[in-house]
């Protein structure tokens, strides 16, 4: 026969774990809620911020270049310009107007060219480093970049 010691020692061993129990699920529950919590912040939302902002640039390109002639170029971020008339009105990559600028001297652009003994494939003007910049593709698929204003090389490389 057991002692009433030994009943009521069981009833707390019942007790304490039952207590211990729902302590240890509490405290998983917190820790599973804070996992979930640190990838929603951390990952989740900034990619559909992301997402939310590649969507708003598409949409605003849409409605600024519909049925324009628009030449990109990659070099740093994106930049892309329309050519209208004498001038050439250059976008950064959030589609903002960041230069308007006449047409580039071509015979400057030339002499440039034939002194750097470059065969021209392709002529595309965008943003440089800072200001706007001659883009100049030979038929290697190199791209050679010359100052708006100077006509001087300024870089050279493949872009990707």
């Amino acid at each position: 026969m057991e002692s009433s010691y030994s009943i009521l020692q069981n009833e707390r061993n019942r007790k304490n774990k039952r207590k211990s129990m729902w302590i240890t699920s509490l405290l998983l529950f917190i820790l599973i809620f804070l996992i979930l919590m640190f990838i929603h912040t951390f990952y989740i939302t900034p990619y559909q911020r992301r997402i939310a902002q590649q969507l708003k640039i598409e949409e605003k390109y849409n409605i600024t270049f519909n049925g324009f002639n628009v030449d990109q170029v990659k070099f740093g971020n994106s930049s892309y310009s329309i050519r209208q008339g004498t001038q050439y009105h250059i976008y950064n990559h959030h589609i903002d107007l960041v230069y308007t600028v006449n047409q580039y001297d071509s015979e400057k652009l030339r002499e440039a060219l034939v002194k750097s003994k470059i065969d021209v494939a392709s002529i595309k003007v965008g943003i440089g480093y800072e200001k706007p910049a001659i883009f100049v593709e030979d038929n290697n698929k190199v791209t050679y970049v010359f100052d708006y204003e100077s006509y001087e090389l300024i870089y050279y490389g493949e872009l990707k």
